[in-house]
């Protein structure tokens, strides 16, 4: 196993809005230092693929100001690099205006990327991630299946950051809407901190194929009581183990044969198991262990 490496599928959308009524030279500032450069880096790498959201505002800008800006991002759409996301065409916070304005914004700027793009969107960035119960049924209605919010509002009802590495469904008097959770660490480290730091977050999560992913599920003490292992792409999930008394913090062996977790409580202990599942193993008798990290050593 020497020499392989871990990877893990990252979902990266990036968001991009001008107020109606700002400053002609802030668009223009921002051009240049912000989104020109990245549409730049996105044709040097064709290999990188991401979502990208503009706002109605700032699409009419570009149409005037910069129409080759929209024209090469339909070439970046043609072959498959990016996915257009929908949302508010003005930025609204939704649960601020009438229903029926929610539902005509949100297919306005629909409309518009499918006049620029020839695309559909199926996604919808919600401004300032400002939610309440009612909004599915809306975004339903405008023909979206799926949206992301803070992580704050999963955290809110006891959810842990490893409850967070797929999609929850939700209603209200509706189809079901798919809703994503960010990541509070990724939102600090990417813009602010040194790349290392944002690998590192993301590194203990990877097996060495990038195929599966390991995470706690379910609900005991009120803390995740479930350890489950699932192909990378939400399916085949398989639950190794079904305790109240489990705290798994997760860590892949670097094999990826094995997970190590904290289990039990009052007093806990740190077991390992094979990933497909099988025997519970005590690795260490310790009253209060926390957050493993299995490392290869040379």
């Amino acid at each position: 196993m020497t020499g392989r490496t871990s990877s893990i599928n990252l979902g990266l959308l990036l968001h991009n809005h001008q107020p109606v009524g700002n400053f002609p030279w802030v668009f223009q500032q921002v051009y240049e230092e912000a989104y020109l450069p990245m549409l730049e880096a996105l044709e040097r790498h064709p290999q990188v693929r991401l979502s990208l959201h503009y706002t109605g505002s700032l699409l009419d800008w570009l149409e005037e100001a910069h129409p080759e800006f929209l024209e090469r991002i339909v070439a970046l759409v043609q072959r498959n690099q990016i996915e257009m996301v929908g949302g508010g065409y003005y930025e609204p916070i939704l649960p601020s205006i009438p229903d029926a304005d929610k539902v005509a914004q949100i297919r306005r700027l629909t409309e518009r990327i499918q006049r620029d793009f020839g695309v559909t969107p199926t996604g919808m960035w919600i401004a300032e991630r400002v939610w309440e119960p009612g909004l599915p049924r809306m975004l339903r209605e405008a023909n979206i299946d799926w949206t992301i919010l803070d992580d704050v509002h999963f955290k809110n009802v006891g959810l842990e950051d490893s409850d967070l590495y797929g999609y929850y469904a939700t209603e209200d008097q509706s189809s079901a809407l798919k809703v994503y959770a960010t990541s509070k660490t990724l939102r600090y480290t990417i813009p602010w901190r040194p790349a290392a730091e944002t690998i590192e977050a993301m590194r203990s999560l990877a097996t060495p194929d990038g195929s599966r992913i390991a995470y706690g599920s379910g609900a005991g003490r009120g803390w995740p009581s479930n350890v489950v292992v699932m192909s990378s792409d939400g399916s085949n999930p398989l639950t190794l183990t079904s305790d109240p008394d489990n705290f798994p913090d997760l860590t892949w062996s670097p094999d990826g044969k094995r997970l190590a977790f904290v289990i039990g409580c009052c007093p806990s202990y740190l077991a390992s198991m094979p990933a497909t599942g099988g025997k519970l193993s005590q690795l260490l008798d310790d009253p209060a262990p926390t957050f493993p990290d299995w490392r290869r050593t040379r």
